[in-house]
């Protein structure tokens, strides 16, 4: 179940690299997202995440619609980093959930059983590739996450071919999502972490000879608190409409 609500987390993510300084003097301490029914406005679930005095996450607690009938539906995360300020764990309600190994630009997460799930190698011009799957048949899938100067993410790539693009970026406006960057490691297999907000993602089809014409479109909107900060995110395309909403401290 954890897993699942895991991927439910859909924000548009990061530059994960092994680099922390971006998180050196966060003011927030505190920031809740969300998420909403379009036609209802009713709150469905929503996170809390709460930062150290370096910007790093210490905690991340999960509230779904019923958590007093639904236990599973509820849970609480906390943080270990290492002298460096990399994460090296998390801690899922008092259980070992995930950790990670580092060794220079490599860094090697296992699960709860301790088995080796995914692998990243960091490269010097900002590039990610990430190999998953590493404990499944089948597995040990390839992503490759490119990034421009800003530090924000341009395309991702498999092993042959583009699979998304990111387009339409305000450089004058921060991704509150890049906030979880000290625990991006751990959320890779969603959408990547970008410094700054975009309004176009093009999700091209995997597989197939014609790219000209992208599988999905998803459109952005946003709205701004009184200090320039994302207060709502609006995400639209064919299939479904999301709406974020965010609060900080």
């Amino acid at each position: 179940m954890k897993k699942v609500i895991f991927l439910l987390l859909t924000l548009t993510l990061y530059s994960c690299n092994n680099d922390d300084d971006s998180n050196t003097g966060n003011s927030i301490h505190y920031m809740k997202i969300e998420y909403k029914n379009e036609q209802t406005n009713y709150i469905t679930y929503y996170y809390e995440f709460y930062f150290d005095s370096e910007g790093k996450v210490t905690s991340f607690h999960f509230s779904g619609l019923d958590p007093a009938n639904d236990p599973d539906n509820s849970f609480v995360s906390t943080y270990e980093y290492n002298n460096e300020g990399k994460v090296i764990k998390e801690i899922t309600d008092g259980q070992l959930y995930q950790s990670v190994n580092w060794t220079n630009n490599i860094a090697e997460v296992y699960n709860h059983l301790n088995q080796k799930t995914d692998e990243f190698i960091f490269f010097d011009d900002g590039t990610i590739e990430r190999h998953y799957g590493l404990n499944i048949s089948n597995g040990n899938i390839t992503r490759k996450y490119y990034y421009d100067s800003n530090q924000n993410i341009t395309h991702l790539e498999n092993d042959t071919e583009r699979i998304q693009e990111y387009w339409n970026y305000d450089l004058n406006k921060q991704n509150p999502v890049n906030l979880l960057k000290s625990i991006g490691i751990f959320r890779m297999w969603q959408h990547p972490y970008t410094k700054n907000i975009f309004y176009s993602r093009k999700e091209f089809p995997i597989d197939e000879e014609d790219h000209t014409i992208p599988l999905k479109i998803h459109e952005y909107e946003y709205t701004f608190d009184s200090e320039n900060r994302v207060r709502t995110m609006k995400i639209t395309n064919d299939i479904y409409n999301s709406i974020q909403e965010f609060t900080y401290q």
